[in-house]
């Protein structure tokens, strides 16, 4: 999950330097990781991360789209 926030942050950032919208997408969102972890894991990496469940889903990413 840490690669992927990485990584995310890393296109976003490349994304600022435009001088027009920018639109990334990715195939899976911070959340999908979650739904292959048992709950004590997922609590781990909140901890371990100082992430919590709000910040990833609701201030992250502007849409999500199933």
């Amino acid at each position: 999950m840490k690669s992927q926030m990485d990584l995310e942050s890393y296109f976003y950032s490349i994304a600022l330097w435009e001088k027009q919208d920018v639109i990334i997408i990715t195939d899976r969102g911070m959340m999908d990781n979650f739904a292959y972890c048992t709950p004590q894991v997922r609590q781990n990496v909140l901890d371990e991360t100082g992430w919590t469940i709000q910040g990833i889903t609701n201030k992250r990413y502007d849409a999500v789209f199933h």
